[in-house]
């Protein structure tokens, strides 16, 4: 049977071998009670920093999130015609005319695209506002907004091919309102001619532009966009909207 030593701190020469790190440490803080507040001061004060700093970014987050679901509500306010009188009674909001609902909708959109500009909140309220622009005819706004989303896309190293498909889209559509046919067939054919044209896009874009040959004189262009529509997307609104714009060019 093995014999058991049994060794005191006594019989040990360097005594430091049973003091461990956190053990030297705390004496030290404890001889020096000044530096050791300090420190421990210094740690406090960066945890409440770093906690400061988590509950902005978060709440920031959240602000952002509720200016865009505020927009989403104006948006969905019923006009005064699609409400029952019981209703009315009852103080349900409303909008006079769709005009003025889409008012508010810019006037909120413009607010959150300035406030959080060169953010991805801002840029979701440019493409809003784009596409308000466009739905209320003026298209000259709708040209400047659906730019001002290419140029944030730019800026901020972003490729994202449905974001700028969309933009694309707008512009040739705003343009067609302008009845400047050739700046809308330019933005037509980005879409077309691209490998990575996302759905729908690509068919709006071949309708779009069928519609713009036909406006300027362009019969052959136009009725071979249409056929490959109808060969595309056989079935489809786009199919049927292409019959209409052929039948059109038959009775040139």
């Amino acid at each position: 049977m093995a014999k058991k030593i049994k060794v005191s701190r006594k019989k040990i020469k360097k005594p430091d071998e049973f003091i461990t790190t956190t053990d030297r440490v705390i004496r030290y803080l404890i001889a020096n009670k000044n530096l050791g507040y300090a420190i421990i001061g210094g740690v406090v004060f960066v945890l409440l920093v770093l906690g400061l700093v988590n509950y902005s970014i978060r709440t920031k987050k959240h602000n952002q999130g509720a200016l865009l679901a505020e927009v989403s509500t104006i948006l969905k306010t019923p006009l005064l015609t699609e409400l029952t009188q019981e209703e009315i009674a009852r103080g349900a909001k409303f909008y006079s005319s769709s005009e003025e609902r889409n008012e508010s909708a810019i006037a909120k959109l413009n607010e959150i695209a300035k406030r959080f500009s060169g953010s991805g909140t801002g840029l979701s309220a440019r493409y809003q506002l784009a596409g308000l622009y466009l739905e209320k005819g003026d298209a000259d706004q709708a040209i400047a907004s659906y730019q001002d989303c290419l140029t944030q896309l730019k800026k901020r190293n972003l490729t994202n091919h449905l974001l700028e498909s969309s933009a694309y889209l707008g512009m040739a559509k705003a343009y067609f309102i302008k009845q400047e046919y050739e700046k809308a067939s330019e933005f037509y054919q980005k879409i077309i001619n691209s490998n990575v044209s996302p759905e729908p896009y690509l068919a709006e874009a071949m309708l779009g532009e069928a519609r713009t040959s036909i406006k300027l004189g362009n019969f052959d262009q136009a009725n071979q966009l249409i056929n490959q529509l109808n060969s595309k997307y056989p079935g489809s609104v786009y199919s049927q909207l292409a019959q209409l714009e052929l039948a059109q060019i038959s009775k040139k």
